[in-house]
């Protein structure tokens, strides 16, 4: 269900609620183009990259998620082998690495070494790129379908797209076992300097950021 189109000479916008699947939900990808879709769940992040890889042609991919799993892996696998995907990297909660060590090993064994990025993150954002295209995808929904209210937002060739290559150039290369250094790589800390106090309970430490009421916290081992 359509709710609003408006196009202006810079970028056309769209915002729609859709009960379908990603490629009919997503349509005609233009270049400039801003589309924000509302669903029930019934697709997620894997199907909108196939989608629009079906639009952009081969293109390089960068993808944050809380988790991933081995069909998806398996599936972005596939899309290397026909050529879909000209390189892959992903950058996952730090908690993988416990949970699902062989997926990360599965995927640095197809991926590289160095194509696993660990964050303190709870970001689901894809870029997809190559000579033509800068889409950068961002949503609420994992790689996976939930029967839930999701909302993603696509942007091509926007301010976006180059906020989050900065961000991913930023973030040095760990193979992620050494917590307080992913913790440190992910600049989290900074949510606090010069706006937070500490508060001592027992052998933890509580962080509150002033600037915001205190609703910012951390807790500290």
């Amino acid at each position: 269900m359509k709710t609003g189109v408006k196009k202006d000479k810079h970028r056309a916008r769209r915002a729609e609620e859709h009960f379908g699947n990603a490629k009919t939900a997503i349509g005609h990808l233009e270049h400039g183009d801003h589309v924000f879709l509302v669903t029930r769940g019934q697709f997620g992040m894997i199907d909108v990259l196939l989608a629009i890889l079906d639009q952009t042609g081969p293109a390089h991919v960068s993808i944050w998620v809380l988790a991933i799993a081995d069909w998806e892996v398996r599936v972005i696998d596939r899309m290397m082998e026909d050529k879909r995907i000209l390189s892959a990297v992903l950058h996952c909660e730090h908690g993988m690495l416990s949970r699902k060590p062989q997926i990360i090993a599965d995927w640095k064994a197809r991926f590289g070494e160095k194509s696993v990025k660990f964050v303190i993150s709870h970001a689901k954002i894809i870029r997809i790129w190559n000579d033509d295209w800068r889409v950068c995808v961002r949503g609420s929904c994992n790689l996976n379908n939930n029967p839930r209210y999701e909302q993603i937002d696509i942007d091509e060739g926007a301010p976006a797209f180059d906020l989050v290559a900065r961000l991913e150039k930023e973030i040095p290369w760990s193979d992620g076992s050494n917590g307080r250094e992913v913790y440190a790589a992910s600049g989290v800390g900074r949510a606090f300097q010069g706006v937070a106090k500490k508060r001592l309970f027992g052998k933890l430490a509580l962080w509150e950021s002033e600037g915001d009421g205190g609703g910012l916290k951390t807790w500290e081992n």
